[in-house]
């Protein structure tokens, strides 16, 4: 593509909505802490819980997630190449995925990575 490399380094986060509580709670205990395609560690949480994802609640439009919900999780550190396609097929060992809604992350630290 015609990605920048800084666009593409980027982190990106992620919200996903499960059909089921079990399930998203299986994915949070099973991904948390993973590194998926050489990047990460991915932070998992119910969405609700986090934190970060408080400021993040707007959904954009014609996504209809309930951020509220225990079945809502919220990703982050997701290998910033990844788009929706990759995140449901990383999520859907765990149970069936209503939806996927991506947002590109901030870059936490200022530090140039080494060439």
């Amino acid at each position: 593509g015609h990605c920048s490399l800084l666009a593409r380094r980027t982190p990106r986060i992620a919200f996903v909505g499960f059909e089921e509580v079990a399930a998203a709670q299986k994915a949070v205990d099973e991904m948390h802490g993973k590194m998926v395609d050489g990047e990460g560690p991915l932070q998992v949480e119910i969405s609700h819980q986090s934190e970060k994802a408080h400021d993040l609640r707007r959904a954009p439009a014609g996504v209809k997630l309930d951020k509220a919900s225990d079945k809502v999780l919220f990703l982050d550190n997701i290998p910033g190449r990844w788009r929706e396609a990759d995140v449901r097929e990383l999520c859907e060992p765990y149970g069936a995925v209503q939806a996927v809604q991506m947002k590109r992350g901030r870059r936490r630290t200022r530090r140039p990575r080494p060439s």
